[in-house]
């Protein structure tokens, strides 16, 4: 059985996931959503898998966007998706399940993985002591999780009537919406010194360095990857996050996230690579 994951990343959790099960399944390939979202791509593997971060309860648009443009011929190949969230999964895996139910597939597992969450807008980034128990926790449910693939089990994890209304069908429309435009509220402070990092290390072509300093072009998916990764800590998101710690994953380097994707505007249809 061969299988192939395709994730998206912003700040490390979904990449070290996706790397995780490929590396416990043996035979599995991982493939970057960014570099691939203009490309038609050949479903092939026995077992295709979604490795993505929750987004305000839902799905990122690019991931979105990805999976309803996929040509799926074998309507039963077995399909799994894998949600990282700071606590809450919302509607994502469901979301995953409709579109391909919508193609005449179906998705037959799905799970959330805690993972430290890096919407630091919203919230303190985790403790250190904090970030070492998701990822023992992480490590607890990989083998569940393996298992479950590798032997074609049905097993997704649900979701309460009450949450799928509030969060699917309430929350994240109204919210997902205005992604694209809240890139407004990014800025630089004056340790910025025009290193380009944050142009280069986002998935969907967003920033333009101009006088030595970033522009956003309001086509964002608010994945916070210009703003963790910043090695100068110079990038910010209103007022709220000046003082707080940054998170990326520490088990993913720059050099990765970097390397693993294609610039893309897949609104445009224009690609490039680094």
């Amino acid at each position: 059985m061969n299988t192939t994951m395709y994730y998206f990343s912003g700040t490390g959790n979904s990449l070290k996931v996706a790397k995780d099960i490929s590396e416990k399944l043996g035979d599995a390939d991982i493939v970057s959503i960014p570099r691939i979202i203009n490309e038609e791509v050949n479903l092939s593997s026995d077992c295709i898998g979604f490795v993505f971060p929750v987004y305000v309860y839902g799905l990122p648009l690019i991931v979105s966007s990805f999976i309803k443009r996929l040509m799926i011929i074998d309507k039963n190949k077995y399909f799994f998706a894998v949600a990282t969230c700071k606590a809450e999964k919302g509607g994502a895996i469901l979301q995953v399940a409709n579109e391909l139910k919508d193609k005449g597939a179906r998705l037959s597992a799905g799970f959330s993985v805690n993972m430290p969450g890096n919407f630091i807008y919203s919230y303190e980034a985790d403790s250190i002591d904090i970030q070492e128990e998701k990822f023992r926790l992480w490590k607890e449910k990989l083998d569940e999780m393996v298992s479950v693939v590798r032997n074609k089990e049905n097993k997704i994890e649900q979701l309460t009537l009450v949450k799928r209304i509030f969060q699917l069908t309430i929350i994240y429309p109204m919210v997902s919406r205005l992604f694209n435009k809240w890139d407004k509220r990014f800025w630089t402070d004056n340790n910025c010194n025009g290193c380009g990092i944050c142009q280069r290390i986002c998935p969907v072509m967003n920033i333009v360095i101009k006088n030595k300093k970033p522009a956003w072009l309001h086509k964002c998916e608010q994945c916070f990857a210009c703003l963790n990764w910043c090695p100068r800590v110079s990038i910010q998101y209103t007022e709220k996050t000046i003082g707080k710690n940054r998170y990326h994953n520490p088990f993913v380097q720059l050099k990765d996230i970097l390397t693993e994707g294609k610039l893309c505007d897949f609104r445009k249809d224009e690609c490039h690579y680094d």
